[in-house]
């Protein structure tokens, strides 16, 4: 139990951008006494009971500072912490037995975000058209699940034994075999930063420049002015677009400037003019309702020019040449504010771009508590001087996509790979590593020549597409097979795949063998590979990314930097509110398998091994040595079903078989370091020369995404069910199955 004081007021942004709670005195302070367990619903009852708040729960707001020993290691203006779930109030029950803490209580704005009027219930937007801000609005993951952009190839990490996946999870079968563990863990709406963003800065007014503040429900008041009467049009402008409706000049002039809604008849107007000063315009009405109909609205819809889209662009981020010329002082930025990071630029003789390479220090932190296993791949830039992308990427202890390091070259090839792996060997301590990549052919030239100690594996899913697209194997009904081979645990289940394909196709049979099982194959790969099969995780944050693709080379590391900084920061929280010993993707599978060794029947042979009965044979379990015949346990390092079911009868914990890579602790390690944002201003005043590199001109518009292959394509269109052909029946005599012409009973 802990003893908490508590005051009433409200948080309140100081000048230096710091966070103060200025405090209500009339309300005075309260003592709270809270017990371990303790949940949010028990806490809220009390705050209510003793301030008598006699309103909704959902509008009483509990929050508390950070400890002044925490806030030396936090940027200046970190927020407090808000207590929203019991996960929140265990944290500071926790924190308060090694520090003072006080509870902030404040009141929420009832309508706060379902805040809406009239003029926001208009479906599209006729001022400018959506996609001139779609590259501020949109989600890149959706939910930013950074499995399931449809940019992602298919996911094929399978749960690989029949006992993963529960019937009731995402409409999978206990037998499928292509479970996605990300899906497990998952954490939700870690992606909604990007909409909060935009919509915080369009409330700001920071998208056109000015910093004029709206909030969607009064923005715009009678009383206020402005600088100018651009500056007047612009803040009209910026409410038509959020708002989504267009208006009208009905009168300009030097002195008066009064706008009315499009639609004829409809009351909503703004009319300002000019008072005592001699350019500011002050607005001396306003009719913020509209009386027009959402229909008619709609039909007023205008568009947005490509020209008109690029110079917004080019206004917001500017030119790809003066992105080049940021990128040193980027990097150094990056660098002060992230010490430990690891960034380099390499640049030409004559000071052309060539190369760049980014890693920050959380991630290199963190990696050391995840697997040892690194996806890697490559992707495309769609600016004006193209490029390519480079990634490396690990799996955190919930399934989730981690990124370690990024790269930007001109183009996949021995000289770029072979760079880039020599730079992301300063990420890791160089012991046992594993590298999962594609089947470029300069990736494992670049392992072969600086990280030979490295144990290299093939994506199945790109060596699929190139079984796929040669026509002369013919292969296509024999994907499963192939499929089997290389997921199989046994190497009985991989022999018996193997000799059913060269049974049917004997060239595709000596094709998987040239192309070395120990590459593809799970059974003959010779490290440690755990559930990974495909270098969908690599996949993923290039889907993730492929927004920011065309923008300024400072600008794409900048979107990468906040997308990582939101991730750690929601992960950090996340695995702060775990209430069991291992992540949520990891407690999903022992729950599904336990089920499953229920209803198993276990033969004890000696002190470490049992002879497990179910699940469709017989399978050898030695606990001692954390193995079992199905071949489960010691790839994945997570107990099967089978494991389970020995170690009830061993009286012993599940939790001495599971790996420590999968506990919270790993978990929460793996994000306990913060992203801090880089600073405004350069501390070094070095001039670095940064030039635009030079590239072939080419016709046409540039792509901006790439072909499907045709499983993508064949996986992307959902199946149609059959023309059901219509039944006739006879005029005559109303009997189906045949017409009046052919009718006999006439």
């Amino acid at each position: 139990m802990v003893c908490l004081a508590s005051v009433y007021g409200k948080w309140v942004v100081m000048e230096d951008k710091t966070w103060n709670f200025e405090v209500d005195k009339g309300k005075g302070g309260r003592m709270f006494y809270l017990r371990d367990g303790c949940t949010h619903e028990e806490l809220l009852t009390m705050v209510q009971a003793d301030y008598m708040l006699d309103m909704e729960p959902e509008r009483v707001e509990l929050s508390y500072p950070l400890p002044d020993v925490m806030l030396h290691q936090m940027p200046s203006d970190f927020p407090p912490m808000y207590i929203t779930n019991d996960g929140q109030v265990h944290s500071l029950i926790e924190t308060c037995k090694t520090h003072v803490l006080r509870l902030c209580i404040s009141v929420g704005n009832k309508d706060k975000g379902q805040q809406r009027d009239e003029d926001n219930y208009v479906d599209e937007d006729n001022y400018v058209d959506e996609d001139e801000y779609e590259e501020e609005e949109e989600l890149s993951d959706v939910n930013w699940d950074a499995n399931s952009d449809e940019e992602v190839e298919e996911e094929y990490d399978d749960a690989g034994d029949d006992d993963y996946v529960d019937e009731d999870f995402a409409g999978k079968k206990a037998e499928d075999t292509d479970a996605d563990y990300s899906e497990y863990g998952k954490v939700q709406d870690e992606d909604d930063w990007e909409k909060k963003r935009f919509e915080e800065r369009l409330r700001r007014g920071d998208l056109n420049g000015h910093g004029v503040g709206f909030d969607g429900s009064g923005d715009i008041s009678v009383g206020q002015s402005y600088v100018s009467k651009n500056d007047l049009i612009s803040a009209l402008r910026v409410k038509a677009v959020k708002s989504r409706f267009a208006f009208k000049v009905s009168k300009s002039t030097t002195k008066l400037y009064v706008a009315k809604c499009f639609v004829d008849g409809c009351k909503w107007m703004c009319r300002a003019a000019i008072k005592n000063e001699a350019k500011r315009f002050f607005v001396t009405k306003y009719v913020k309702v509209h009386t027009c109909s959402v229909v008619d609205r709609a039909r007023f819809r205008k568009g947005c020019t490509p020209r008109a889209l690029k110079a917004a662009q080019l206004f917001v981020r500017g030119t790809p040449e003066a992105g080049y010329a940021a990128l040193p002082s980027y990097l150094r930025r990056v660098k002060q504010s992230n010490p430990g990071s690891v960034t380099d630029l390499v640049c030409e003789a004559n000071g052309q771009f060539k190369y760049c390479f980014l890693s920050l220090y959380a991630s290199m932190v963190g990696f050391q508590y995840l697997r040892r296993v690194i996806v890697v791949d490559g992707t495309h830039l769609t600016g004006k001087y193209g490029g390519t992308l480079l990634v490396a990427a690990g799996q955190d202890a919930n399934f989730q996509v981690f990124p370690l390091a990024f790269g930007i070259v001109d183009a996949e090839n021995n000289e770029s790979w072979g760079w880039f792996m020599n730079k992301l060997q300063q990420c890791f301590s160089s012991h046992h590593m594993v590298i999962i990549s594609d089947r470029h052919p300069s990736i494992p030239n670049a392992c072969l020549n600086v990280l030979p100690w490295v144990t290299r594996g093939i994506c199945y899913y790109h060596l699929q597409g190139n079984i796929v697209s040669k026509s002369e194997l013919g292969a296509k009904d024999l994907m499963y097979l192939v499929k089997g081979a290389a997921y199989a645990h046994t190497l009985r289940e991989y022999n018996r795949c193997m000799a059913s394909i060269r049974a049917a196709k004997p060239a595709l049979a000596n094709y998987l063998e040239l192309a070395d099982p120990k590459l593809w194959s799970r059974v003959h790969f010779p490290g440690d590979r755990y559930n990974i099969k495909t270098s969908n995780i690599a996949e993923s944050i290039n889907s993730a990314l492929k927004r920011a693709k065309g923008f300024p080379i400072p600008y794409l590391l900048q979107f990468i930097r906040e997308k990582l900084g939101v991730w750690f920061a929601k992960r950090r929280e996340d695995a702060l509110s775990l209430q069991t010993p291992y992540s949520k993707g990891v407690e999903y599978l022992l729950a599904i398998r336990t089920h499953h060794a229920e209803t198993y029947t276990v033969e004890h042979i000696d002190g470490w091994t049992f002879n497990v009965i179910g699940g469709g044979g017989h399978y050898i379990v030695n606990l001692e040595n954390r193995s079992c015949e199905c071949g489960v346990f010691q790839i994945e390092k997570i107990p099967c079903s089978h494991a389970i079911a020995a170690s009830t009868e061993a009286n012993m914990h599940i939790s001495q078989n599971v790996c420590m890579t999968y506990t919270k602790e790993s978990l929460y390690a793996t994000y306990a370091r913060p992203i801090y944002p880089e600073p405004t201003e350069d501390a070094e005043e070095e001039e670095d020369i940064c030039l635009p590199p030079e590239v072939a001109p080419t016709r046409g518009r540039k792509k901006k995404s790439r072909y499907l292959t045709w499983l993508e394509l064949s996986r992307k269109r959902q199946p149609k069910p059959r023309k059901v052909h219509k039944v006739y029946s006879c005029s005559l005599c109303r009997v189906p199955g045949h017409t009046r012409p052919h009718c006999v009973s006439h």
